[in-house]
């Protein structure tokens, strides 16, 4: 359990997809490609199960959409197999 004493829950938000949105922001600005390619997909499946379940009006549906549009395209090819070591020359 999260002890928030000061924190208001955002106003038509979804508190689980913000959390995972939150998480992946962090660890792509973090440069930790592992685990951001994990928390999109995470953020990915729990939107897409809430939209076909209509746990998510149409702003809710809007909304996460193009964030899910957005890290997906930063992280397109966002992973340590396309990482060059320092050393080599190309």
């Amino acid at each position: 359990m999260k002890l928030q004493l000061f924190k208001k829950k955002p106003k038509g938000k979804n508190a689980l997809l913000n959390e995972l949105l939150t998480q992946t922001e962090v660890n792509l600005a973090n440069n930790y490609k592992d685990e951001a390619q994990r928390n999109l997909r995470a953020f990915r499946e729990a939107f897409e199960k809430l939209s076909a379940e209509g746990g998510l009006d149409e702003k809710q549906q809007a909304f996460y959409a193009e964030k899910l549009s957005v890290l997906s395209g930063k992280m397109d090819h966002f992973t340590h197999a396309d990482q060059k070591p320092y050393w080599t020359k190309e």
